[in-house]
């Protein structure tokens, strides 16, 4: 937000800009949706699904670290929701398909108000907490990021890896 806020200096602009890279962003989701989402969890598989977020978001950060600059921020929101809503929420769903509908439910629950909220709320002040205390340098303050986007990714390797093996487990008990 600082660095199109530096580029575009009036509120109106800024906001049309973000109206523009959204209805951007739409297009290519629903696109993204229709024809390349069950193509990509049959050949790429669970766990490269939902460490592909955290991967492009690893990505992101280096790039605005080293082009802080408005077109840069729009190419990696841009990025960054394509492949989430293309790519990991659909492998995340997967995910769910090897416990109970109550744990399902109850993870969900847990996933969508403590840690997607949480994790928001967290993230913008340790963002605001950096971008002070560095001299209002965006590009210093995304380095900062590269570390948790590689905790993520570890994170979503290990939960992938262990859906796949619960997922074959179950198969291999069905066929019994």
């Amino acid at each position: 937000m600082s660095v199109i806020a530096s580029t575009i200096t009036s509120s109106l602009g800024r906001r049309k800009l973000f109206a523009q890279i959204n209805s951007f962003i739409a297009v290519f989701i629903l696109i993204g949706q229709l024809s390349l989402t069950g193509r990509i969890l049959t050949v790429a598989g669970v766990t490269t699904a939902i460490c592909s977020t955290p991967f492009i978001g690893f990505l992101n950060l280096a790039a605005l670290a080293v082009w802080p600059d408005w077109m840069v921020v729009a190419i990696c929101e841009t990025l960054r929701k394509v492949v989430t809503y293309v790519v990991t929420r659909p492998g995340r769903e997967l995910l769910f398909v090897v416990v109970s509908e109550d744990e399902k439910y109850k993870a969900k629950i847990c996933i969508d108000v403590l840690v997607q909220r949480l994790g928001d709320a967290a993230a913008a002040g340790m963002y605001k907490m950096l971008f002070g205390s560095q001299n209002g340098s965006p590009s210093t303050a995304a380095l900062y990021g590269l570390p948790v986007c590689l905790l993520w990714i570890v994170t979503a390797f290990f939960l992938g890896r262990r859906q796949e093996r619960l997922s074959k487990e179950i198969l291999r008990l069905n066929v019994q």
